[in-house]
């Protein structure tokens, strides 16, 4: 587990650099350390859609949910985005 101190400065690079398995790793960090709303931030960054959703639900923090993008071309990503937002809505049920 992280020492608290080094969370701030973890959560500053991996918002800059954006790279998926720091912002994952980071997220399970936060959750662990009930950082929820943190957590359901970077676990979105990480494309851990299921992780996000999962917090959003338990949390009740549903408000927090932010679809993923659309604007990158392709029908891949359409298609991902479709599949989430099938799964969240499932899990609000």
């Amino acid at each position: 587990m992280f020492p608290t101190c080094i969370l701030p400065q973890a959560s500053e690079i991996c918002n800059e650099t954006g790279d998926r398995a720091g912002c994952y790793h980071l997220a399970r960090q936060l959750e662990n350390q009930d950082h929820i709303k943190e957590a359901i931030h970077f676990f979105q960054r990480a494309e851990a859609y299921g992780n996000a959703i999962r917090l959003c639900k338990v949390g009740h923090f549903i408000d927090l949910w932010q679809s993923p993008s659309i604007n990158e071309p392709g029908s891949e990503k359409i298609a991902l985005n479709s599949n989430v937002d099938i799964a969240y809505k499932n899990l609000l049920m």
